[in-house]
């Protein structure tokens, strides 16, 4: 009996030259790193057509992320989290950095910003997370300053106009956060497959069903700002946050003495009063401003904007972002941006409570956002609203603000 040999399973005469090893090894791999998250599965579809000298660059890259995979496992490679549980100390100054940027999202430490090729082409694009000024900005003013709200596991917020990577890194962050993104499904937009459809002016949820909402450039789209801001406040929480960002006009009002902050967009020359009608200026102005991006409804000046938060029950601030610190952080210095904080009771009126009525609505809302109620019983029978803001304590100021009760110091009492 003759003994033959069993057939190759790859033989140069079936599949042509050695090359082909070098391609099947390369796919066998890309297979195994995407699993793992590491090469998209999109370049599998790539690698085979690609010319040697790719094929050799491509190499070291899957090498570096293999050996940055198994040193993950043994703690070599840490990996920059968004911290809120800290109040005085930010993630940030423990994270090294040599380089001239850095993102505040993913963590990366970059000599230049990528290019943003919007209709308003400009520098500020993350190269790895490809974040924009807006969303960096709600990472920087998370960790720096941290609501209330998300010092504890679990706050319900909510984010119209998310952007999917942006959403992924917030809910990695540290205490965890439930976060829920909306929009309103507008075309030529991408969203992820965890946005839902909803309408900011008709929210299908019920009252006070969030401790927080990021509302990002969605309110020069709104058909009624009013509606929208009805909603916002009606779904919040008391003491809850809104972190808002819109672009908008400045105007004399909107001016803020000694503030790194820039005062808005320059308005059109046309434009007067308030409020841009978008539809109209795009016929009539030969440079309409914030209206010449075609899905713009509305341009409002800057101070509009924050007295129209106020007007439904909100007390407002403006981050405090410096010139250098927004050039290393790649964010905006602009009053275009402020953090709004719900009063915790709208339907009250303070003037007539008297002091022991108004330290239980105090406590109930300070048990609430996660603050010792006991806090307000210190100074019995002499209430802190009794007293100057001034002479407040650090931890009490701080809860009186993110409570939304600064405005009731040394209110006139009619009992």
């Amino acid at each position: 009996m003759i003994r033959t040999r069993p057939p190759a399973l790859f033989t140069r005469k079936q599949y042509g030259s050695s090359r082909t090893y070098t391609y099947i090894f390369i796919i066998f791999v890309i297979i195994i790193l995407a699993s793992y998250n590491i090469v998209s599965l999109y370049n599998l579809t790539q690698f085979y057509f690609m010319e040697d000298d790719k094929i050799r660059n491509e190499l070291c890259v899957i090498m570096n992320q293999t050996k940055s995979l198994f040193n993950r496992d043994r703690g070599e490679n840490k990996i920059f989290v968004m911290s809120f549980s800290s109040q005085n100390v930010s993630a940030l100054d423990q994270v090294f950095c040599p380089k001239t940027h850095m993102c505040p999202c993913c963590g990366s430490c970059l000599s230049s910003w990528g290019v943003i090729k919007t209709i308003n082409p400009r520098t500020g694009l993350c190269p790895v997370c490809k974040t924009f000024e807006r969303q960096r900005a709600v990472c920087y003013d998370f960790m720096v300053d941290p609501p209330i709200a998300l010092r504890n596991p679990g706050a319900a917020v909510a984010y119209f106009g998310p952007h999917p990577q942006h959403a992924k890194m917030l809910r990695k962050a540290t205490p965890a956060i439930h976060l829920q993104e909306f929009d309103y499904f507008a075309p030529g937009y991408h969203y992820s497959q965890t946005t839902v459809r909803a309408d900011v002016q008709d929210i299908p949820l019920n009252d006070e069903s969030f401790e927080g909402i990021i509302i990002l450039h969605v309110l020069e789209h709104v058909p009624n700002l009013e509606k929208a801001l009805r909603e916002l406040s009606r779904v919040l929480k008391g003491g809850g946050f809104v972190h808002h960002e819109t672009p908008c006009y400045h105007d004399v009002n909107s001016l803020i003495e000694s503030s790194s902050l820039k005062n808005g967009l320059k308005p059109p020359p046309q434009f007067t009063g308030q409020v841009q009608n978008c539809t109209k200026s795009r016929i009539e102005d030969e440079k309409p401003g914030i209206c010449r991006q075609k899905d713009h409804l509305f341009g409002y000046t800057c101070n509009y904007l924050r007295e129209s938060f106020e007007k439904y029950g909100f007390e407002c601030i403006h981050p405090n972002i410096t010139p250098a610190i927004a050039q290393r952080y790649g964010l905006v210095a602009q009053i275009n941006r402020f953090r709004c904080v719900k009063k915790w009771d709208n339907s009250a009126d303070f003037t007539v409570m008297d002091w022991e009525e108004l330290h239980v609505k105090a406590q109930n809302q300070a048990r609430l956002l996660g603050f010792n109620e006991k806090l307000w019983d210190e100074d019995l029978p002499n209430p802190i609203f009794s007293k100057p803001f001034q002479d407040l304590g650090a931890e009490k100021k701080a809860a009186v603000m993110y409570l939304g009760l600064g405005s009731y110091f040394n209110a006139p009492r009619t009992v």
